[in-house]
């Protein structure tokens, strides 16, 4: 399975499919990606920081995708992310959210950016 590419053309980006825990809603039938979530935090960690490792700075934009929401991913590949956006001058980050989050959207957005 590809877990990092860029995207050319129009918004070019890097892009990551990372490895969370099992979404908070996972019902929808259309979904695939609970085939790649886990309850192991060893295994997403690992996973996660190998193709966290492969981000450079050549757009400065990255999207982080992943098998649920970003507030299922391990808070040490939160805190990964982090320190990538700073280190690599990422200035703009595209993340995925199941609705049921809305009300904390300024939570991740404060913990990316302050």
């Amino acid at each position: 399975m590809e877990r990092y590419s860029h995207i050319k053309g129009k918004m070019q980006r890097e892009i990551v499919l990372l490895k969370a825990k099992p979404c908070a809603w996972s019902i929808c039938t259309f979904c695939d990606y609970i085939e790649d979530n886990s309850t192991c935090l060893e295994e997403m960690i690992a996973i996660n920081h190998t193709v966290l490792d492969q981000i450079t700075e050549e757009y400065g934009i990255l999207e982080v995708i992943d098998s649920a929401s970003i507030f299922e991913l391990p808070q040490e590949t939160l805190e990964r992310i982090k320190q990538i956006i700073q280190a690599k001058h990422i200035h703009t980050l595209f993340i995925e959210s199941h609705w049921l989050y809305y009300q904390h959207s300024q939570e991740i957005k404060k913990f990316f950016w302050y």
